[in-house]
């Protein structure tokens, strides 16, 4: 039998961890603060974000009553700041530290906006504030929605300064291939064309026609 080494004498092959295993832990430990760290402060914002939020929507109920005078005008407090700036209008503000959500009252209805890093439901990011998250997901009346490009293409005979097929005279020399030609004679089917002379210039007996159509 080996014999056991005596007491507080380390065996040999039975020391701590190396040098390598430490920086393992060490690189985890980063992996770990550098995923987590982020995560909690979006946490804490979209926290104070709503609770600014409750805050100046618990005012909205006061504020139309006095504005239908129901009842006195509520005031001010440490948390948030009413302001009547025309008859009808109202404005609550409440807010934390830098940053505030704003509920403005108009002809219109009321409106919501807010000035923090973080997307907060039914409220939009305040002019001149960027937008975080991919932007707020609407305001209190539903958000707008970018409006549709109307899209125009130019009558027959008016194909631009460039021509195209959408103009006669172009259309006379158009290029084959691309689809330019069955285009032209899709915008003028009353035209006639003679595209078997490339570089010819077109129809020189049936220009006039085409023209004339």
């Amino acid at each position: 039998m080996t014999p056991r080494p005596p007491s507080g004498v380390t065996r040999p092959g039975a020391g701590g961890f190396t040098l390598i295993e430490l920086l393992i832990v060490i690189a985890i430990i980063g992996i770990l603060a550098a995923i987590a760290v982020p995560q909690y402060r979006d946490y804490r914002l979209r926290a104070q974000a709503g609770a600014a939020l409750a805050e100046a929507t618990a005012m909205k109920t006061p504020v139309e009553a006095y504005l239908h005078e129901l009842s006195a005008a509520p005031a001010s407090n440490g948390v948030t700041e009413i302001v009547y700036p025309a008859d009808g209008q109202a404005t609550i503000t409440a807010g934390r530290g830098e940053w505030d959500v704003t509920l403005t009252r108009d002809s219109a209805g009321w409106h919501c906006t807010h000035t923090f890093p973080v997307t907060l439901r039914h409220c939009i990011v305040a002019a001149g504030e960027p937008e975080a998250g991919g932007g707020s997901e609407g305001g209190e009346e539903g958000g707008t929605e970018p409006e549709d490009e109307e899209v125009t293409t130019p009558p027959p005979n008016e194909g631009g300064p460039g021509g195209g097929p959408g103009n006669l005279e172009w259309c006379q020399d158009a290029p084959p291939g691309g689809g330019a030609q069955r285009q032209c004679q899709e915008n003028f089917p009353d035209a006639e064309f003679d595209w078997d002379s490339p570089g010819q210039g077109g129809n020189k007996g049936n220009s006039g026609k085409g023209r004339g159509n």
